[in-house]
């Protein structure tokens, strides 16, 4: 009996071994050793046999696989991804669970090899390996579940359309952008969504396009979504395809992808309709398909832009720049802002709060006045500013102006944004917000301002 309980111990070792650390024993798989698989030699064949062709990439990938960790089972695409980053998890997972066994049956253990018994307190220690061992295989679970959900997305297609500096469309798969472009996918109904178009997507359309950003829209309330022209947004191959997609993640954990920046707004919440805010939600994937920003709200796209897609071959604001000329008043405010004039600014600013500020002062952030900005010595007197943009509102009433601000001469650049309001015959200011935005660059601060003063957000990974 001993001997069959040790020979059932040390069999459930080598299985447990063999399938949960096969990254130690194999070597990684991946997508593009697969392609290249090649059907081995046969010494003694006769003919040549015709039939051996690779398998099918997309096909070998999407087929499940089970896991004997987490009890069920997940794509292989899924499992390859997981093997490939994380080599040393599932050893420290069996490590675990075979330190519960031994120390749970220690006194078992100890009589079918004729040792002298074990301390009684030794299979109290199992509780604490045990614990050990469910905390490692839950983080495992879920860093599979994501990459499962990365895995599911990226089978969706969308329509690239792209703006009139690029030109051209066509019907691709989210994952055939990968290395290529970056996507964020956007869900909420057709009236938020006409509005995150207009406020964000029409302003910042070269600076996601320098970003190599892609945006797709999908309404929730509508078959399609009325799309406005300039932008560059995409169009959703098969709406309900990505309706259910957005269903899945909102109903399996909102916060998925929480790990990087969430880059949320409260615009998709400005709604007394509850069922607005539970149907608003938005993913971001980087060039390798990895989720880097989620939450159940509206993106903000310049803390996006700022935070986790900063532009690529970007030149900055020195060199010389073929642009959609600004409106005067945005030169007027940096006039005012580098030469310290405050009655100028006054007169610039409308006198209404701006909501992103009310909410850092009311988390209980400081304001600096506009009379501590200006002063001689915290002024940026050298800023250069260039490659101004604007885009009007269909009522002719608002505006955004976008321009790239540089701070010094080593290629540091800021991604600014002013919002402006039409009263009396005159636009006034409504706010000012900087990130920065320069290759390789993470934004680590948000400056917001608004007729009151300025906001300083910092990022608390870089403080």
């Amino acid at each position: 009996m001993k001997m069959k309980f040790l020979w059932w111990m040390s069999s459930s070792s080598l299985v447990l071994l063999t399938t949960s650390c096969r990254a130690f024993l194999l070597p990684p798989l991946s997508v593009s050793r697969c392609r290249r698989w090649k059907p081995p030699p046969v010494a003694f064949a006769l003919k040549k046999n015709t039939n051996l062709k690779p398998p099918p990439s997309s096909s070998f990938l999407s087929k499940a696989e089970f896991d004997l960790l987490s009890l069920r089972s997940w794509r292989r695409e899924t499992l390859f991804r997981y093997s490939t980053a994380n080599q040393s998890e599932p050893l420290r997972i069996f490590i675990f669970l075979t330190l519960t066994l031994c120390f749970l049956f220690s006194f078992a253990i100890a009589d079918a090899v004729g040792a002298p018994p074990p301390e009684p307190v030794l299979p109290l220690a199992s509780v604490g390996t045990f614990g050990l061992f469910w905390r490692e295989r839950s983080r495992r679970t879920r860093r599979l579940l994501r990459l499962e959900r990365e895995c599911l997305v990226a089978d969706l297609s969308i329509i690239a359309r792209r703006n009139v500096v690029v030109g051209g469309q066509r019907e691709t798969t989210v994952r055939s952008l990968r290395k290529e472009r970056r996507l964020v996918a956007v869900a909420a109904p057709a009236e938020v969504l006409a509005r995150v178009e207009a406020g964000q997507l029409l302003p910042l359309r070269r600076r996601l396009e320098a970003a190599k950003v892609d945006v797709v829209l999908v309404a929730t309330d509508a078959p399609f979504f009325k799309r406005t022209k300039g932008t560059s947004v995409c169009d959703p191959a098969d709406p309900d395809a990505w309706r259910r997609a957005f269903d899945e993640l909102l109903s399996a954990d909102p916060a998925w992808g929480s790990g990087g920046s969430s880059g949320g707004s409260e615009e998709g919440n400005k709604t007394d309709d509850d069922a607005v805010a539970t149907t608003t939600a938005f993913f971001a994937l980087g060039f390798d398909g990895r989720s880097c920003a989620s939450a159940a709200t509206v993106p903000n796209f310049l803390e996006l832009l700022g935070a986790n897609f900063p532009p690529l071959n970007f030149q900055g604001a020195g060199a010389p720049v073929d642009a959609e000329p600004g409106l005067p008043e945005q030169a007027a405010f940096y006039d005012a802002l580098t030469n310290g004039d405050l009655a100028k600014m006054e007169t610039l600013f409308g006198q209404v709060d701006d909501a992103d500020v009310d909410a850092v002062l009311d988390a209980g952030g400081r304001l600096d006045p506009w009379t501590s900005q200006l002063r001689d010595d915290n002024r940026p007197s050298t800023l250069v500013v260039t490659d101004a943009d604007v885009a009007f509102a269909d009522d002719g009433l608002s505006a955004t102006t976008t321009a790239v601000e540089a701070t010094d001469d080593q290629g540091k650049t800021l991604l600014a944004v002013q919002r402006w309001t039409r009263q009396d015959d005159h636009w006034r200011l409504l706010s000012h917000a900087t990130v920065p935005f320069a290759p390789n660059v993470a934004a680590g601060a948000l400056l917001r301002c608004d007729h009151r003063g300025c906001v300083l957000l910092v990022n608390a990974r870089q403080q």
